[in-house]
């Protein structure tokens, strides 16, 4: 299988890839809309270099992944993040990265974080890593949630 036909049956590559032209965008200053606008002769000919770098690359050739068993970490982990990736797909306003470089997040997401974090059973700074939430916001969270 070439790497352009696991992307199109893959969402969750997808969605990775989405986020890192978002991230050239912000590189530049801009959204991605406006970096396709601005720029679509390096947009179009940056896609063309990536579909053939994607249609060269065969997975067939390389060795077959390593499957974790249903209950090890690496499979809890996998699912908080696929269950994050999720929210934040169907929520766009969960997690909204202001050109200052901040981020701010709905009330809706904190919630959500915080239930996933009650049934972590890993480190706090280990939770964190996996929902790309700083270890200090989180704690923020934490303390706000316990005042209520």
């Amino acid at each position: 299988m070439k790497l352009l036909d696991a992307f199109k049956k893959d969402k969750v590559t997808v969605i990775a890839l989405h986020r890192v032209l978002m991230n050239i965008a912000a590189d530049n200053g801009l959204t991605l809309d406006e970096l396709l606008e601005k720029e679509p002769a390096l947009m179009e000919g940056t896609l063309k270099q990536l579909e053939k770098a994607m249609t060269d690359i065969d997975l067939t050739a390389a060795a077959p992944p390593l499957q974790p068993t249903a209950d090890s970490r690496e499979m809890k982990e996998l699912r908080l993040i696929k269950q994050v990736m999720l929210y934040r797909l169907n929520h766009p306003d969960a997690m909204v990265i202001r050109f200052n470089g901040r981020i701010t997040y709905s009330d809706g997401f904190i919630h959500f974080i915080l239930q996933r974090l009650d049934w972590w059973e890993y480190s706090q700074e280990a939770f964190c890593e996996q929902v790309k939430v700083p270890y200090q916001t989180l704690c923020a969270w934490i303390e706000k949630e316990n005042y209520r």
